[in-house]
């Protein structure tokens, strides 16, 4: 039946509109197999490409009713092959807790792509998930890991270093960009400490933090103040404010360009932007 499915034309989108590629079109999505991702939000996922430099879309956890710990490809220029599973790369079993050669189910991961020459690298770090397997509360996380692509379904994680220097708190919702082809992170704001009873997060960041393949640098940018009896910090006149589910740049050589959008500790809608260097 697959190859009759492939034989069928693939819909080509006007310009500004969408076109359906692969998947379910129904509420609830598909079971967990080893054919098809299972429906989850909260996903990491990358674009890289292997040694023929054909591009490649990658996806790996998130949650459901579940954290989501498996590992899929998706070539682009073959929608109707469908999701890929990578089994050395990941696990379908729910909440599991990884091992040293492959991460534990998480989301909300910061993912970003490193260009080298032969095959890209897709990394890594923190996120919300589980650190044990059966973890089924989750914790905050704040490993750092690298896939190395191969051919096809081909490659391996290898468990980053992060030195001994200080490195962020772990923490969930971080706004991030990557410059120099992957080589250099930057992390901003976030959520962390503590769950409150009401499932969120009760400490807001708006520290900044760059890693560029040493140990992370802190940005000091911020100082402290309480905000109804929470520590939080408050912004000075150039510098953004705390924030969760901000976003968008422009990277140039020697430019990082911001435009942020999101809530303030008040819960108030707040937008800033920011130039580069």
């Amino acid at each position: 039946m697959q190859w009759l499915i492939n034989l069928l034309p693939i819909a080509v989108a006007a310009p500004g509109e969408w076109a359906w590629e692969a998947g379910s079109r129904s509420a609830g999505g598909a079971p967990a197999n080893a054919s098809v991702p299972v429906a989850r939000c909260c996903a990491q996922s990358w674009t890289a490409s292997a040694a023929d430099g054909a591009p490649q879309l990658y996806l790996f956890g998130g949650s459901s009713d579940a954290f989501i710990g498996d590992f899929w490809r998706l070539d682009p220029a073959r929608p109707r092959d469908g999701w890929r599973n990578i089994p050395s790369g990941g696990s379908l079993v729910p909440n599991s807790g990884g091992n040293a050669s492959i991460p534990s189910a998480r989301s909300y991961a910061v993912t970003w792509t490193r260009v080298r020459d032969g095959s890209d690298e897709l990394w890594m770090w923190g996120g919300y998930g589980c650190n044990s397997s059966g973890d089924i509360d989750g914790h905050l996380l704040s490993d750092m890991w690298s896939w190395t692509v191969g051919e096809g379904e081909a490659g391996f994680w290898t468990q980053r270093l992060q030195g001994d220097a200080p490195r962020p708190s772990p923490r969930n919702w971080a706004n991030f960009w990557s410059v120099d082809g992957g080589s250099t992170l930057y992390v901003h704001s976030g959520m962390g400490g503590q769950l409150t009873p009401w499932g969120g997060f009760a400490e807001p960041f708006s520290d900044m933090w760059r890693f560029a393949r040493v140990p992370f640098e802190k940005k000091k940018l911020y100082e402290e103040r309480a905000c109804r009896g929470v520590r939080r910090r408050h912004a000075f006149a150039r510098v953004p404010f705390e924030r969760v589910h901000g976003g968008g740049l422009v990277v140039a050589p020697s430019a990082l360009a911001l435009r942020w959008r999101g809530r303030d500790c008040g819960g108030r809608r707040r937008a800033q932007d920011r130039g580069g260097r």
